[in-house]
């Protein structure tokens, strides 16, 4: 079973279904992603030594987990690989979002 991650194994697996139907379309597509990734670090830094396991076996706090993953959007944004659609700095603009957005709400909760 799939257990907690079967809405997100969907998901992937639709997205890619998707990309492969489209390869040759030049069809542009919008997504949620950047939000996504608001939220990834909102959890990162809210629950930063909460365990994911990637692939069910192996452990990694999520404060690395997000470093990691923006540390690897960076990379690929930098990279510019053609053939590449994905908008990895709109992900990287929304884990930037995230960041600001929790900081603002613990220094508002103290007042």
């Amino acid at each position: 079973t799939l257990a907690p991650a079967d809405p997100v194994w969907i998901s992937e697996a639709s997205k890619a279904l998707q990309s492969l139907l489209s390869a040759q379309m030049d069809i542009p597509t919008v997504g949620a992603s950047g939000a996504i990734f608001g939220i990834l670090l909102a959890f990162g830094m809210l629950f930063p030594n909460s365990l994911i396991y990637l692939y069910f076996a192996i452990p990694i706090k999520a404060k690395w987990f997000v470093i990691l993953y923006g540390g690897f959007e960076l990379y690929s944004g930098i990279a510019n690989n053609p053939g590449d659609n994905v908008a990895h700095f709109a992900h990287l603009g929304g884990m930037l979002f995230g960041f600001i957005l929790i900081r603002f709400w613990k220094t508002r909760r103290y007042q």
